[in-house]
């Protein structure tokens, strides 16, 4: 995938659709204007791109994450990445950004000048590393916040820890704000994050890769990377702790269904098609009123 990104660049049009749903949403649940909102991205990641987009049109924009990405490259970045996330993640960053990150960053750089007029602009102080479960690294991102949100990362969230996640988020909003949040569900079809069965290779004819939906059955492996394996009804439950739900959207709606045979049906008889077409949903949130 980082490979086809050098010969084709990725079309980042999904960033300004994004942000327009960030902005819509924000203006008919906030009563605001996002412009004037204190923004803050969770598990904004090694690739930061939502948030160079906004802090280039000029919001007010931060961000937590776990690991310090490699956004500029010198002796001193480089020395902080071993520093904050230890020598195996960091040999990672810097292959992946001396190779492939520059490409990605000269792209975006063309995005957002020829749809925006602007250019990349990034405060690294903005960057926050901790852990989204430590109340420093909520102290350290600044005040309270209007507008929260994130993108694929809820699910990586290790499953003991996400009450106090949820619960810092809530004590860091204002009484008025909303947060965005859209994991990338366990139980749907993309979401063991098998690289065979990746949203965009879906609707491939590929004979060689496992069964559908297999990571739920245990006859695919899950990706290589940490999944708390939460389901849908499962974050709807965390999430209602402290907030109303206000609103629940399928960002790829019925992703997959042509794989769910007869055959299939039937070893995936213990899920409803609620979870098995879930994928990635965007979860709108917004602060509950304190009891009296």
């Amino acid at each position: 995938m980082y490979v086809s990104r050098l010969f084709r660049p990725e079309d980042l049009g999904g960033l300004a659709l994004d942000l327009k749903f960030y902005e819509e949403t924000y203006g008919r649940e906030g009563g605001g204007e996002l412009r004037d909102a204190r923004i803050l991205e969770l598990g904004f990641g090694q690739r930061p791109l939502r948030l160079i987009l906004l802090q280039s049109l000029g919001y007010d924009a931060r961000g937590i994450d776990l690991d310090q990405p490699l956004y500029r490259l010198n002796a001193v970045s480089v020395a902080a990445l071993f520093r904050s996330n230890g020598s195996l993640r960091a040999i990672k960053s810097l292959v992946r950004r001396t190779i492939f990150d520059g490409s990605e960053y000269r792209n975006l750089a063309r995005f957002v000048s020829h749809r925006y007029g602007r250019q990349l602009t990034l405060d690294a102080s903005a960057l926050v590393t901790g852990d989204l479960a430590d109340a420093s690294a909520w102290r350290r991102a600044g005040e309270r916040f209007d507008f929260i949100y994130s993108e694929d990362v809820f699910e990586h969230i290790p499953r003991q820890a996400l009450p106090q996640v949820i619960s810092l988020m809530a004590d860091a909003m204002e009484d008025h704000a909303i947060a965005v949040i859209a994991p990338m569900i366990f139980t749907g079809i993309a979401g063991g994050h098998d690289l065979d069965w990746y949203p965009h290779r879906v609707d491939r004819e590929d004979r060689s890769r496992g069964p559908a939906w297999g990571h739920l059955t245990g006859e695919n492996s899950p990706g290589d990377t940490f999944l708390n394996k939460v389901t849908r009804r499962e974050f709807r439950d965390l999430f209602s702790s402290r907030f109303d739900i206000v609103r629940e959207e399928r960002v790829r709606g019925d992703l997959g269904r042509q794989h769910l045979t007869d055959e299939r049906r039937q070893r995936l008889a213990s899920y409803d098609e609620d979870e098995l077409f879930s994928n990635k949903v965007r979860f709108v949130l917004r602060k509950k009123a304190p009891r009296s």
